[in-house]
């Protein structure tokens, strides 16, 4: 790989055709041939307005490309990676495809093994991050590539359903956004790069939590998640407790409620079957609905606290006997809720 800079395009002919001499003379007095035609040439500028310069190897010319492939990354001329965004996204994605055939929502792997799996497509999504990190933020469209392909292998790691908005996938699936952690993984590579730390901690995950959270708190979509978990740093940093379907259902809102199955249309109202209440949500049901009192009460006991959207999921940090408790009765009121729903749309 030969690179010459120059300030001007007859300037930058003269280098890099005088360069290339050099290293034409030098390759084949080893005996050996260059291949001109699989040789790459890209004029890196941010001029819009540009003279392209006349590059000779061998005798011919050398067409200039847009962009070139460098140890696996795609790298354009305007360096803001814009065709290595897109390409490891899709790469991503179509991995990421293959593994949702063996991580269905219902049964298949733990939440664990999930993350497990989804570390694969976020090795090829993030690969080479230290390099192009910095341009996220003068490129909003590579953020939105990276967590837009991101959300794909989320959706499976919580099991949760396709409408589940983005900033809320992340937060149930214990997985900071991915143009965050491509900061942190150029933070990491800077620090290694540079003298020794003073202090030890894992500061770069430090800062990529509050950066989260801070995200987190003013994002407009997510609200039901976001009033059960206002805080992400201590959910992803719990020791005990996995999502499981019913779990990311109340959680997320979407599952099995007449306000949910309204909106996509598989009811004609948002009512509650059960108590009539005009609005049946993820708050209604778990939390409110009277068919559930007693059941509601016996739980109370168990985790010795109230029961409110507020407090169920600190009260479910405290302990996994909390967490399971919590868990079971989410199950049983929603996988009740299903089997009636389908009894219903037999009936139909």
């Amino acid at each position: 790989m030969l690179v010459t800079r120059a300030k001007s395009t007859q300037e930058l002919e003269e280098v890099t055709n005088e360069a290339l001499s050099l290293l034409e003379k030098r390759i084949t007095d080893f005996g050996l041939q260059i291949a001109v035609e699989k040789t790459e040439a890209v004029l890196f500028t941010y001029k819009y307005k540009y003279t392209q310069p006349a590059i000779r190897l061998c005798g011919g010319d050398i067409q200039l490309s847009t962009e070139m492939t460098y140890l696996g990354m795609v790298v354009d001329k305007s360096m803001l990676f814009k065709g290595h965004v897109k390409r490891a996204a899709a790469r991503a994605a179509a991995i990421g495809n293959q593994l949702a055939r063996i991580m269905p929502n219902m049964g298949g792997p733990r939440e664990d093994r999930r993350r497990l799996l989804s570390s694969v497509v976020h090795s090829v999504l993030l690969y080479g991050a230290p390099s192009w990190a910095h341009t996220l933020e003068i490129v909003p469209g590579n953020v939105r590539t990276l967590n837009r392909a991101q959300r794909r292998v989320l959706l499976r790691c919580a099991c949760a359903y396709r409408t589940v908005s983005e900033a809320a996938t992340n937060v149930i699936a214990s997985t900071p956004p991915a143009d965050l952690l491509a900061k942190e993984r150029e933070t990491v590579f800077d620090q290694r790069r540079g003298p020794a730390a003073p202090t030890a901690g894992n500061v770069p995950r430090t800062n990529t939590m509050e950066a989260w959270q801070e995200r987190w708190s003013t994002e407009e979509s997510g609200s039901w998640t976001r009033r059960l978990i206002p805080d992400v740093r201590p959910w992803c940093a719990r020791s005990h407790g996995l999502t499981t379907f019913h779990l990311t259902q109340f959680l997320s809102g979407h599952g099995c409620f007449g306000q949910y199955l309204h909106r996509i249309r598989k009811l004609d109202n948002p009512r509650c079957v059960d108590c009539l209440a005009p609005v049946d949500d993820a708050e209604h049901a778990i939390f409110v609905c009277d068919r559930w009192w007693r059941r509601r009460m016996e739980l109370k006991v168990t985790i010795n606290d109230t029961f409110t959207p507020e407090t169920v999921v600190g009260k479910m940090l405290e302990s996994q006997y909390n967490w399971t408790a919590v868990e079971q009765f989410v199950k049983e009121v929603l996988t009740k809720r299903e089997s009636e729903e389908r009894e219903r749309q037999r009936q139909e």
